[in-house]
């Protein structure tokens, strides 16, 4: 009678019990390697359309718009965790307080929504977000509008921060439970271009 050759139970539970061990080790490591992999792609998804935004205002001969929905009374699905484009004729200033608007008329939107991956989001006190509003329609085909901020890309490839108050210097992602781990998205005028920064630097 020919031998059976095989496993026994024994020996299959300790193969089973070195592959949970492994896993058990590895799962802690993976964790930030997987964060540092979401930061840096959000970083550079985002740098990604700064850039657009600002060869898109260079070949149409106008200003495109990247906005930023960071109040506390719009949909938390988007508060500080998305962006979009915008461009059309110059914004209308309608006064000193309620700044720059869009009508749904007006402003034609360049692309849908993007949104940071879950977990993280834009560090509202970013020198890139300290401008003044944008009056967008939100939802798009609303009358009413909502105060956004915003980055204004110019017809000569500059970058500046709403209502024309200064040159943006960073713009910064952080994980939404350790706001300590961040990604810094950059600006340079001179000549103008959009880097990002390794993680965490300052």
């Amino acid at each position: 009678m020919k031998k059976l050759i095989g496993f026994t139970l024994i020996e299959m539970l300790m193969v089973i019990c070195i592959i949970g061990l492994i896993a058990a080790l590895a799962v802690p490591a993976f964790g930030p390697k997987q964060r540092t992999y979401r930061l840096n792609s959000a970083a550079d998804n985002l740098a990604n359309a700064i850039e657009f935004a600002r060869q898109h205002a260079m070949a149409n001969g106008r200003e495109c718009y990247v906005i930023f929905p960071v109040s506390s009374s719009i949909d938390a699905n988007y508060q500080c965790r998305a962006y979009k484009l915008y461009t059309g004729e110059s914004a209308v200033y309608t006064d000193e307080t309620v700044s720059y608007s869009f009508s749904s008329t007006t402003g034609i939107s360049v692309g849908k929504w993007e949104f940071l991956p879950t977990g993280l989001q834009f560090d509202s006190t970013s020198t890139a977000l300290a401008g003044d509003d944008l009056i967008v329609p939100f939802p798009e085909d609303a009358d009413a509008g909502v105060a956004m901020k915003y980055l204004e890309c110019k017809t000569g490839g500059g970058i500046v921060i709403g209502h024309e108050r200064g040159t943006p210097s960073s713009l910064k992602i952080v994980c939404s439970d350790d706001t300590s781990i961040f990604q810094n998205v950059t600006f340079d005028n001179t000549p103008a271009k959009v880097r990002v920064k390794d993680i965490g630097e300052t």
